[in-house]
């Protein structure tokens, strides 16, 4: 009868007596080939048992190399891994290599926050009402450095047919998105450095979706900024408490939490209201609450409105000023000439109330609002004009309360000090925290809506001036008029080179009345124009262009420039003076005065107004209204692409064009 564990180990044995004999062959066989000169073998393993063996020729050979399956090998069998090692034959070491990859540095658009709640296309698809997948696409694109006007050329299909417009806002939008995301990640990092983050703060970052709803979470966290009573609450060692109460996951008396030597603990009372703020703070920051305001205003927006009043200081000065009817002003015949400067700077100070008149008692929903008057609120309420508030309807509070209760309170053990709480840190959140917040959240996008109508009026304004239709194939005469200085002008060729600048009061009054024969500023107006055949003016609309209008027409009514048929058009000055005092005009012109610079800027306006108007900054042009009340960054930032759409529609001759041009082209 034969043993079978005997048998077994006798097996085992002889099989690995005879793999031992097998290497040692091969291992033989490699030493021979190696102690011939000149020659190399390299190992390829095709397959895991069947290795090929090549040779070349070399000098000194002290490795053989083993490489792993071809890749395309490796996709179809995923059972088999690539290796790479070295087999060192002087010490028989297998020596495997690490192959380190090189981490590049993380752009702001690639941050992700860990366990946050939403990516940047998710968000951009909710704030834009458009698509996910249009959301993704236009991502991509704007993070690979495509052109608003590539995008609205040739990705369309892939943006939703969007118009430049609409990328413009997109565009604003997502930078909007990329600094939330970054100003997280600095956040989480700042306060994980300070040993301040929690599992439940990260979520509750993370999942912001807004400026404001972030600075909500981080404020009472800020370095130096003073400590919160939430903050004040928990250094007492009352946050577990607070949190037992607030869940119901035990029943909690106060009483032993009194202590007489801390104070925040002395009595219930204070224990009491020192666990009811720290609740506070944990309904206003909790994510689901936060979620839940954002739908309120979306959805109930007809509901909430924005009302401004007549401030308190106004007020008082109409009242001093109804108190005091007969007072007799001081004379001020005599203060003219020894305080001049004085009255100037007074002068500015004083403001109008009565152009706010009409938002003495203003109220209207927040959805229908309109941009121009939310800059209005903003500009009175600035100079202290204006009281404004946001009201929320009482039952839109009550389901907020009621959300509050079934969120936390629907759960646990229920008993009087656990309701009790509850209610109190309602109230107290509320009136302190979530109010505020949400009137933050409402003016700030209120704010934004306004910004970004006005800018888009200086956008549509921009490009239809820009689009003008050019005058070509003339020579022109600009006129920069003037009352002291008199009126400059200059004449340009076809090309806009300049032929000829001088200055002439054409303006005066006593010239009106004087026959052109005898008027010595009549005949050298004459004589330019018929020495450079000059037919078309282009006059400025700033100081004295009506006097010099008229004078210019009674000339033409006259018959003065025959047989020249003179005709003159009016052209905005708007950013001319800027412009020529400007590096750039200095580099054009070197040699001509500045005065004389508005005048040959004038006259290029009609004659080709895309490649001089790209020459002004878009901000002093003059296409808009509230300037100065919207965020001069975000302005210059679209109006210079609406410029650049403008010079990639338009075109531009490479030969001729400008610097200013060229460094407009879209891509460039």
């Amino acid at each position: 009868m034969v043993n079978m564990e005997e048998f077994s180990y006798n097996h085992h044995r002889k099989s690995k007596r005879k793999l031992s004999v097998e290497n040692e062959e091969y291992s033989r066989s490699i030493k021979e080939e190696l102690q011939s000169p000149k020659k190399k073998i390299k190992i390829e393993k095709k397959s895991p048992k069947t290795p090929k063996i090549s040779l070349v020729k070399t000098e000194k050979v002290s490795k053989i190399k083993v490489k792993s399956l071809p890749k395309e090998e490796i996709k179809s069998s995923k059972s088999i891994k690539t290796f790479n090692v070295n087999y060192d034959l002087e010490n028989n070491d297998l020596v495997k290599k690490n192959n380190k990859s090189k981490r590049n540095k993380t752009s702001t658009s690639n941050i992700v926050v860990s366990g946050s709640a939403w990516t940047a296309s998710e968000l951009l698809s909710e704030k834009l009402n458009i698509d996910v997948q249009i959301a993704q696409n236009l991502v991509e694109l704007l993070e690979n450095d495509n052109t608003i006007p590539f995008i609205a050329r040739y990705r369309r299909d892939m943006v939703g047919e969007m118009t430049p417009e609409g990328l413009r806002h997109a565009k604003e939008v997502y930078e909007t998105i990329k600094t939330l995301q970054a100003k997280a990640v600095t956040i989480i990092k700042t306060l994980s450095k300070s040993d301040k983050l929690t599992d439940y703060l990260e979520r509750c970052i993370a999942g912001a979706r807004s400026m404001d709803e972030l600075e909500l979470i981080y404020t009472p966290y800020k370095v130096g900024n003073k400590r919160s009573k939430a903050e004040a609450a928990r250094q007492l060692g009352l946050e577990e408490t607070a949190i037992t109460i607030l869940n119901g996951t035990d029943y909690v008396a106060l009483e032993p939490l009194i202590n007489e030597n801390v104070d925040g603990l002395k009595d219930v009372a204070d224990v009491e209201l020192s666990i009811v703020h720290i609740v506070a703070d944990i309904i206003s920051k909790d994510l689901d609450i936060l979620n839940f305001i954002r739908r309120m205003i979306t959805q109930e927006c007809y509901k909430i409105r924005i009302e401004s009043s007549q401030s308190r200081t106004v007020k008082s000065k109409e009242i001093s000023k109804n108190q005091n009817p007969d007072k007799k002003k001081p004379d001020k015949t005599k203060e003219k000439n020894q305080n001049k400067d004085k009255k100037k700077q007074d002068k500015t100070k004083e403001i109008d109330v009565n152009k706010y008149q009409h938002y003495f008692q203003f109220s209207n929903s927040i959805k229908n609002v309109k941009p121009h008057q939310i800059l209005a609120l903003n500009r009175g309420e600035s100079q202290k004009v204006l009281s404004v508030k946001i009201v929320i309807p009482q039952w839109l509070i009550k389901q907020l309360e009621d959300f509050c209760w079934n969120h936390w309170m629907r759960n646990g053990y229920e008993y009087p000090l656990r309701k009790f709480v509850f209610e109190k840190s309602f109230k107290d959140s509320y009136s302190r925290l979530i109010f505020p917040f949400i009137a933050r959240t409402i003016r700030s996008d209120l704010n934004r809506g306004a910004e970004l109508a006005a800018i888009e009026v200086f956008a549509t304004n921009l490009k239809s001036l820009l689009l003008q239709p050019p005058l070509r194939g003339f020579h022109i005469l600009g006129i920069d008029p003037g009352f002291k200085n008199g009126c400059k002008i200059a004449v340009i060729t076809s090309s806009g080179s300049v032929l000829d600048a001088e200055v002439l009061y054409l303006h005066l009054k006593s010239s009106y009345n004087v026959p052109p024969t005898k008027d010595e500023n009549a005949r050298k107006l004459k004589n330019i124009l018929q020495k450079h055949s000059c037919e078309i003016i282009a006059l400025g609309n700033g100081t004295a262009c009506r006097e010099t209008e008229i004078y210019l027409s009674q000339l033409i009514k006259s018959g003065w420039f025959r047989p020249l048929d003179v005709r003159y058009t009016i052209v905005s000055e708007q950013g001319a003076s800027i412009y020529s005092c400007s590096p750039e005009a200095t580099k054009e012109f070197p040699n001509l005065d500045p005065n004389l610079v508005s005048a040959v800027s004038l006259a290029r306006r009609i004659q080709d107004p895309l490649s001089e108007l790209v020459k002004v900054e878009p901000k002093h042009l003059g296409v808009g209204m509230y300037q100065h009340d919207v965020a001069e960054k975000l302005l210059s930032a679209i109006l210079d692409e609406v410029v650049s759409e403008c010079v990639s529609f338009v075109g531009v001759d490479l030969n001729t064009a400008s610097l200013s041009v060229l460094k407009r082209i879209a891509g460039l």
